[in-house]
């Protein structure tokens, strides 16, 4: 059993620490917090044979829609990548940790231009600092306009607006920026230029160089950055943010939106933030095993879709229209 909520408990973040403390919690969490790496391996093959199949099936009928189609649909798998990228920082791949970052290097970093190693030192003091001005996430947004939140329709089309047109170079720089910043091994240098070497002389070699540009870069310039920025602001943006509990939220999306916007669990964000050594593909289950606490099923930030119900995390985001008086 959960620490039962006590509404007129003065230090409600002391009553979190003691609730995640506890023994069924931790049993909870650690016996959801084994690795496979069969599993995690299928995911990103999965993905990745989906960005090969609506490559080929666009070439093969090739027309304005069905390259549409295929750009849209790669986006959403690029975005995926890079969520198991986020769980490789983790160590969420594999329980040997070379073997963890050789598959998070090679088949979701390298292809992006960035290094686990790097989104892992920028990512694990966003995990300690949360929402502070020492989380680097935090300190990069919260001054900016565009990340205030709620926000009126009008800015939010200007922002992905911005986005379609110039995010892609903005997401290249960053990485440039960050190979700058952090500092990396002679072999770690070494692994990344073999790869880049490689890669290029395999496209050259097999002349994939037009579609390299129309299926991967297209869609990793035009239309990834956008599914990024919806979900970085989905994750910690338009909360309360008063204790723990609301610090991130939790998304029940459908399946349609769960593909397009939040794969591989990143609608169970709040579940992450208080438990990252689970794995994405158990972070549903722990959700649904820690709504039993009344302490996290009253205070818990969730929302019933990203852009359809009446408790939308787009409606968090919007500016609300005044109610009228009656």
């Amino acid at each position: 059993m959960g620490i039962p909520l006590q509404k007129e408990q003065p230090d409600l973040g002391s009553a979190i620490e003691q609730w995640k403390k506890s023994t069924a919690v931790r049993e909870l969490i650690l016996a959801n917090s084994e690795v496979s790496f069969a599993k995690q391996f299928a995911f990103i093959l999965t993905d990745w044979l989906v960005i090969f199949g609506a490559a080929f099936l666009s070439q093969q009928f090739f027309n304005p829609l069905s390259y549409l189609a295929a750009v849209l649909i790669i986006a959403t798998r690029q975005h995926a990548l890079l969520i198991l990228m986020h769980d490789g920082s983790h160590f969420r791949l594999s329980n040997n940790r070379l073997l963890n970052d050789l598959t998070s290097d090679f088949l979701t970093a390298f292809p992006f231009l960035g290094a686990t190693s790097w989104y892992r030192r920028h990512h694990a003091a966003h995990h300690r600092h949360l929402n502070t001005d020492q989380d680097p996430d935090w300190a990069r947004k919260i001054h900016l306009q565009e990340w205030q939140f709620p926000q009126s329709v009008f800015q939010m089309t200007k922002t992905f607006t911005k986005q379609v047109l110039i995010g892609g170079f903005e997401w290249v720089y960053l990485m440039v920026l960050m190979g700058i910043k952090v500092p990396e091994t002679r072999t770690a240098k070494a692994i990344k230029a073999l790869y880049y070497l490689g890669a290029f002389a395999t496209i050259h070699w097999l002349n994939l160089w037009s579609e390299l540009v129309l299926f991967w870069l297209v869609p990793l310039f035009f239309v990834f950055p956008s599914l990024q920025r919806f979900r970085s602001m989905t994750e910690h943006f338009g909360l309360e943010r008063s204790h723990e509990l609301k610090d991130a939220r939790n998304t029940l999306s459908n399946p349609i939106e769960t593909f397009c916007l939040s794969p591989h669990g990143t609608n169970f964000h709040l579940v992450h933030h208080l438990f990252p050594s689970v794995p994405h593909y158990k972070l549903r289950k722990v959700h649904e095993k820690l709504m039993t606490f009344p302490l996290y099923a009253e205070e818990s930030h969730h929302n019933a879709s990203y852009l359809f119900a009446s408790t939308s995390v787009l409606r968090d985001l919007l500016d609300k229209p005044p109610k009228k008086e009656s």
